[in-house]
C-alpha cells in the first residue's frame, strides 16, 4: 500500500488558482452556494464530491449485473417457452421490469454522488450526505476546531490519477472526518491548513 508522499508546500491563493485552472465540475472554486445555517458573511470557498471515475465503477457494475439478470430471464423464457408454461407477455414484462429497476439503481447513485459533498468555507467545514430520495443531513466542523489535516493515497488508482483521502483531525471531543477519493489531495489539503491557520490568527 503506498505511503504518503512528501510535497512541496502550496499557499491557498495558488492552490486555488490551480484548481480553478483545472475547471473541474468535482472540485469546484468558489461555489455559488447557499446553505441553511451558514452566516452572512461566510463564503464557499471549495466545494469537493468524489472523483467521478468511483460513480463511473458503480454504473458499470449496474450494467454488468443488468445484462446477467437479462441473460437469465432469456434462458427461463426459451426453455419455459418450449413447455407452453407461461405466455410470452411475461417474459415481456420481466425484461422491462429490469430495465427499469436498472435505470432507477442508476439514478439514484448519480443523486447520491452529486449531492455527497464537502464543502471548505471562511468559517468550517461541512459534511453533506443525502440521507434518502428528499432528505439531506449535513454536520460541520469550525476551522479554529481543527487540528490537523492529512492527504495520502490508498491505493494504485489514486497514485495514477492523482487522487488521495484526507483525514482531519478535530478536537478529541470530535471524530475525525475523512473526505474519500478527492482529486488534488494535497491541494485541497494546502487550502484548508492555510484557512485553518488564518481563522487562527484572527480568533
Amino acid at each position: 500500500m503506498p505511503t504518503a508522499r512528501k510535497f512541496p508546500k502550496m499557499s491557498a491563493v495558488s492552490a486555488l488558482k490551480f484548481i480553478k485552472k483545472k475547471n473541474l465540475f468535482h472540485l469546484q472554486v468558489f461555489p455559488t452556494i447557499n446553505m441553511d445555517g451558514m452566516d452572512q458573511n461566510e463564503k464557499a470557498v471549495l466545494l469537493i464530491r468524489t472523483h467521478p471515475i468511483f460513480f463511473m465503477f458503480k454504473l458499470i457494475s449496474i450494467t454488468v449485473l443488468t445484462l446477467v439478470a437479462l441473460i437469465t430471464v432469456a434462458i427461463v423464457a426459451k426453455i419455459l417457452g418450449q413447455l407452453n408454461v407461461v405466455s410470452p407477455q411475461i417474459y415481456s414484462a420481466s425484461f422491462i421490469l429490469v430495465i427499469l429497476i436498472a435505470l432507477n439503481l442508476s439514478l439514484l447513485e448519480l443523486i447520491k454522488w452529486f449531492y455527497n459533498l464537502f464543502l471548505i468555507t471562511s468559517e468550517r467545514l461541512l459534511d453533506i450526505d443525502l440521507t434518502g430520495i428528499v432528505n439531506m443531513s449535513w454536520s460541520s466542523t469550525h476551522l479554529t476546531n481543527i487540528e490537523d489535516v492529512e492527504a495520502r493515497p490508498t491505493g494504485v488508482l489514486h497514485v495514477l490519477l492523482n487522487l488521495g483521502n484526507i483525514y482531519v483531525q478535530t478536537a478529541a471531543a470530535q471524530a475525525k472526518i475523512e473526505i474519500n477519493n478527492v482529486k488534488y489531495p494535497t491541494k485541497v489539503q494546502d487550502i484548508l491548513l492555510d484557512l485553518v491557520t488564518l481563522k487562527k490568527r484572527h480568533t
